[in-house]
């Protein structure tokens, strides 16, 4: 609602870092150290976002059955609403929901990389019809 209005006086506004992994060592290089890591959040990419979630929301239900890996800790994102959403688009979306993990899937701690590799070894073997 105040997009608009912001968006009228500045171009971007200083980013902040949370803890998107139960990994404390990652967080701290992504709070820190990371170059890839803005320190400043465009209000364009926040527009961008914006149209993207309208564009989801009101596009077509489709016949696909993505695999959605979810940290249940996550506090980032509106998980809770974008599984709701997710549910609402796709025919038979599967879930594995990960008791504990934040946001940053890739980055977190060992214990929760082995179960989403677990996840993604097993969607893909279903796929190839081994399984």
């Amino acid at each position: 609602l105040l997009l608009p209005i912001v968006s009228s006086l500045v171009a971007s506004l200083p980013r902040s870092h949370y803890a998107s992994s139960s990994d404390l060592s990652y967080n701290r290089f992504q709070a820190r150290a990371d170059p890839l890591q803005p320190r400043r959040l465009p209000l364009a990419w926040v527009h961008a976002m914006a149209s993207w979630f309208e564009g989801f929301e009101n596009g077509p239900k489709q016949g696909l059955s993505p695999l959605i890996i979810q940290g249940d800790c996550d506090a980032v994102v509106d998980w809770r609403g974008n599984l709701r959403r997710i549910a609402a688009r796709f025919t038979a979306p599967e879930l594995v929901l990960l008791e504990g993990a934040r946001h940053n899937l890739p980055n977190e701690a060992p214990a929760y990389r082995s179960q989403i590799e677990a996840a993604l070894d097993a969607r893909l073997w279903r796929l190839l019809g081994r399984v």
